[in-house]
């Protein structure tokens, strides 16, 4: 339990700062770093979860100290002592206490971390949990359908994928938070013309619609029928989500990263409707 850890805090007198272990109030920042060889990433799980976690060393022991804020333990022993505090270098730093079963409390300065570094983790952590995007296509060309030369093809991804996807990372004193936002859709129609783009997840074909009287921004018309593509059935059409990267971090720092794109390959196979003009009628 927690309280009954922080109950050995109690018990000791503000005085008594060789009997809390190894901090001094007065010592500078080198020697405070010579004892941070807990990883920060560690030490931040110990201080939300209150319960031990292995020690790095690889050999499966269990760390039975646990790591709480020096500003929570100041307040339980009546200290008055500084929580936090600015190294020479200009790097803030913050007080942390590892308590232990049966021994001294051990008090570490733990210097904050460069917001970058979370961002990285934070951004591996988004990117991961980007989806590629589930192509929506008018005529359903992904069925067995097929489209036809000169008729727009509509393209769209689900609604439920344009949504804002966050990741963080955090360290004692300091997270950050990467947003990753969908910006544009855009369809590589595979016939060798360029992509074309539109803002927003598309638009899904309505049951009944005219798919030849309207072609909204999300749509391209194929000029050749994919007989003459490079399989000689269909030609290879690629739908890429745009996603916008922001983050913040809790100093007040923030700003926006490379965009990321997802991804998905499409076979779009394309026909012709070829028609017989003969005694006035026309077949197709």
């Amino acid at each position: 339990m927690i309280v009954s850890v922080l109950a050995v805090a109690l018990c000791v007198s503000r005085p008594a700062w060789a009997a809390l272990g190894n901090f001094d109030p007065g010592e500078n920042s080198d020697s405070a770093k010579a004892r941070t060889d807990t990883t920060l990433s560690e030490i931040l799980t110990m201080v939300e979860s209150g319960t031990p976690i292995e020690k790095p060393t690889g050999t499966g022991a269990v760390d039975p100290c646990t790591w709480y804020p020096g500003s929570l333990v100041n307040y339980l022993i009546n200290s008055k002592e500084p929580s936090r505090r600015v190294d020479a270098d200009g790097i803030s730093s913050t007080l942390y206490a590892r308590m232990c079963p049966g021994a001294e409390i051990t008090w570490y300065w733990i210097r904050a971390a460069d917001p970058k570094q979370l961002v990285t983790a934070a951004t591996a952590q988004a990117r991961s949990r980007l989806p590629t995007p589930r192509g929506v296509f008018s005529p359903d060309v992904t069925h067995g359908g097929r489209a036809i030369v000169h008729v727009p093809v509509w393209f769209a991804v689900d609604v439920t994928q344009w949504a804002p996807i966050s990741a963080a990372a955090a360290v004692p004193g300091l997270s950050a938070t990467v947003t990753a936002k969908p910006d544009r859709l855009e369809l590589d129609p595979g016939d060798g013309s360029p992509a074309v783009s539109c803002a927003g997840p598309g638009q899904v074909l309505a049951p009944g619609t005219d798919v030849s009287s309207h072609a909204p921004a999300c749509s391209y018309r194929y000029l050749d029928a994919s007989t003459v593509a490079s399989n000689g059935h269909a030609w290879r059409a690629q739908l890429h989500l745009h996603w916008q990267i922001t983050w913040t971090a809790t100093n007040g720092d923030g700003g926006t990263l490379d965009p990321i794109i997802t991804t998905t390959a499409y076979d779009i196979p394309v026909g012709e409707i070829q028609a017989l003009e003969n005694a006035g009628t026309v077949t197709g």
